[in-house]
């Protein structure tokens, strides 16, 4: 059984759809790793800590060039896997941030990366009413065409969310 879920995937993948629908079902514990991990961030920043003040870190930093604020999310989400089994999404277009939270996390964790097509992408996201431009659509799918050891790699272009589920839940218990 795995203590937890990585989703990662490309702009428009259907990471936060996927994580929603299985946190439903395992635990209802979901976190956008973005969104946490820029709170990690700000709060830091807030707080002063020193070795923030020494680095120049700016609250708005982006997160992926960041280890100190994955370093600070880290004991979070353990705290997390001993009481519940969360479902984390986010891009994690850096295989280092990957690894390290693998490395660092409790337990066993499933690595799930969406691979839908950059057709489906851009259409999902044309749906959005904060949509984003097409070439960032296109670099965020470029970025993601390989994928880490272990991880289960899954073409959602023709699935519903539901059977995406159903895929990982096959994988979840080995």
């Amino acid at each position: 059984m795995k203590n937890y879920v990585l989703i990662r995937g490309p702009v428009c993948s259907g990471k936060s759809s996927l994580a929603r629908h299985l946190s439903n079902k395992i635990a209802d514990c979901y976190f956008e790793i973005n969104k946490e991990i820029n709170f990690s961030l700000h709060t830091a920043y807030l707080l002063n800590f020193e070795n923030f003040r020494s680095r120049n870190v700016s609250k708005n930093s982006n997160f992926q060039n960041n280890d100190m604020a994955t370093k600070l999310l880290v004991p979070y989400l353990n705290l997390n896997i001993k009481m519940f089994t969360p479902v984390i999404e986010g891009l994690f277009q850096e295989d280092k941030l990957v690894q390290y939270l693998k490395n660092n996390l409790k337990g066993k964790g499933l690595l799930v990366r969406l691979s839908p097509s950059l057709d489906v992408c851009i259409e999902r996201n044309n749906l959005k009413i904060n949509s984003l431009d097409n070439n960032t659509i296109e670099k965020s799918h470029a970025n993601l065409k390989y994928s880490c050891i272990n991880e289960l790699v899954i073409d959602n272009t023709n699935l519903s969310i539901g059977d995406t589920a159903n895929k990982v839940f096959s994988y979840f218990s080995l």
